[in-house]
């Protein structure tokens, strides 16, 4: 985040629990800098019955009054990006009006990398199974990878732009017909035309960057192949 350093750079984030202070003070520093910082992140949450006193309210035909209520994660990242303070008013009003976008439609926006850019340009990237959190840090067993691959970088900034849109997670759920607008099309399909599953061994010392969902289980049974045919040994 803090290679970031003036107007000519751009961050690209995906997040699901966003509530670790030090990593969100980063971002809100890199918008003080200048920096264009976008933050895909989790929103989910419920209609539930309103209540009032212990009461369940209803509207003037007698018909329960719901409300949408956020999931834990949802609220608590909420909580956490309203927690910070900024000594410009431009500032606070990009972090809280242009920073953010949110992530309704999959089921669970579970993805968590930064994308680093100069001038537009994707040059290197941070990714891994580490939720930006506390426990995430300290408490479980996570990985985290910086990769300085300009074409792996440019992989995943072609994903952050589908996901930005906000699409279905998968097709099951959506028929073809259905697929009225590019935006309607579930992630599942577009992973798989982002990066097709491959056949066979990749070329030694090669990075080869797949996406979730699937449409279906194949890419795990290439997995399998892979591991197969490790000679020493495999690492997550």
């Amino acid at each position: 985040i803090s290679q970031a350093k003036d107007s000519s750079w751009q961050l690209r984030v995906t997040a699901y629990e966003f509530t670790h202070k030090e990593v969100i003070h980063a971002f809100a520093a890199a918008v003080e800098r200048g920096v264009d910082v976008k933050i895909i992140h989790h929103v989910k949450g419920s209609h539930r019955p309103k209540t009032r006193y212990n009461d369940v309210v209803k509207d003037k035909d007698g018909k329960v009054v719901k409300e949408w209520v956020p999931d834990k994660t949802t609220s608590d990242t909420q909580r956490a990006i309203d927690a910070v303070g900024f000594q410009s008013l431009d500032h606070a009003r990009i972090w809280h009006h242009d920073t953010f976008i949110e992530r309704h439609t999959s089921s669970i926006m579970h993805n968590k990398f930064i994308i680093l850019l100069r001038d537009g340009t994707p040059v290197e990237l941070w990714t891994g199974s580490t939720n930006f959190t506390e426990s995430a840090f300290y408490g479980q067993s996570n990985v985290g990878h910086i990769v300085r691959d300009e074409g792996v970088a440019q992989q995943y900034l072609a994903y952050w732009n589908k996901l930005a849109l906000d699409p279905p997670g998968r097709s099951k759920r959506h028929s073809a017909s259905s697929h009225d607008e590019e935006d309607a099309v579930p992630m599942d399909e577009i992973n798989e035309q982002l990066q097709p599953d491959p056949a066979g061994a990749q070329p030694h010392d090669s990075i080869t960057v797949f996406f979730s969902p699937r449409k279906t289980s194949d890419l795990l049974d290439w997995y399998a192949d892979r591991m197969g045919d490790a000679a020493d040994s495999v690492h997550f």
